[in-house]
């Protein structure tokens, strides 16, 4: 039996390295491809090629920078190629998912009343611009700073906090408003990831 070389060592370094980030940002990235796309088989494709590009380009990652903000730029363009690709308009569905997590309540009209809010806003969020809802998802569910979506995004600040407003108006317009019982459910009645 032959003693592990330095270069398989340096290798096994890398993949627990990187195993380290899929587990510490698979959630955020799932939740976030769920958030942009609105189906779990997507979210669930488009989170796997997230990884795979992250691998991909790593060395493209500057150290000192927010690695979150950089993986969910990283998803953005993954779900963005995703929707280029499609050469059709999604199912009459909407996307919506009716088995979305919601906190726990007591009373099930509760419980009722938030899932239809959360659907609504979904189905709105949909109805945003891809560029406009991704930095509003990063900024306002993922708590990323906007100079962050901005280094990440490689695109001015200002850029970035234009499109926060505009999508932010513009789900607002769509829901009629931002209720308390909405925030029960996260920002605007989008559930909030970890990661």
């Amino acid at each position: 039996m032959r003693e592990n070389s330095p270069v398989d060592a340096a290798g096994e370094g890398i993949f627990t390295a990187f195993d380290a980030v899929v587990r510490t940002h698979m959630r955020c990235v799932y939740y976030f491809c769920f958030r942009m796309t609105g189906k779990h088989d997507e979210a669930d494709d488009a989170a796997q090629q997230t990884f795979v590009n992250v691998s991909r380009n790593m060395e493209k990652f500057r150290p000192g920078t927010n690695m979150k903000a950089w993986i969910l730029a990283i998803a953005a363009n993954v779900c963005r190629d995703m929707f280029r690709r499609k050469s059709s308009r999604r199912e009459t569905d909407g996307g919506i998912d009716s088995r979305a997590a919601l906190p726990d309540s007591a009373d099930p009209a509760d419980r009722a009343s938030m899932r239809e809010t959360a659907s609504m806003v979904r189905g709105a969020l949909e109805m945003i611009p891809e560029e406009q809802r991704s930095v509003l998802i990063m900024h306002a569910v993922d708590d990323l700073p906007l100079a962050d979506i901005a280094r990440s995004l490689e695109v001015p600040e200002g850029t970035i906090r234009w499109r926060f407003f505009k999508a932010r108006k513009r789900l607002r317009e769509l829901i009629g408003g931002v209720g308390p019982e909405m925030e029960t459910c996260g920002i605007d009645g989008v559930q909030r990831g970890d990661g």
